[in-house]
């Protein structure tokens, strides 16, 4: 799968993408974030220009909440976690990544 691609496959979820300079995570559009859309042939314009820009997603128009773990921090985060039955309910359903 290409960033192409997986640009593509993101934004049919819904989810507001956006190009990040290669291997950066420092957007490649004047308005970062703000940019970022759900409309393929934009998209598709973004990475024909640079095939290898990253793809980036903008959390807030996608209606997505991140929490990001640094490492060394998994332990602090699974006790939290088994400390708030509330929060252990409401992570059952989420994506989890790793980068």
């Amino acid at each position: 799968m290409t960033l192409l691609d997986s640009a593509l496959f993101y934004a049919g979820r819904g989810w507001h993408v956006f190009p990040c300079l290669a291997g950066l995570k420092t957007p490649a559009t004047r308005h970062g974030w703000h940019d970022a859309t759900t409309d393929p042939d934009r998209i598709r314009a973004w990475w024909q220009a640079n095939p290898n820009y990253n793809v980036a997603i903008a959390t807030g128009p996608s209606g997505l909440f991140v929490i990001d773990i640094d490492p060394g921090a998994e332990a602090e985060w699974a006790k939290l976690v088994a400390s708030d039955a509330g929060l252990a309910m409401a992570l059952q359903d989420t994506y989890a990544v790793q980068t």
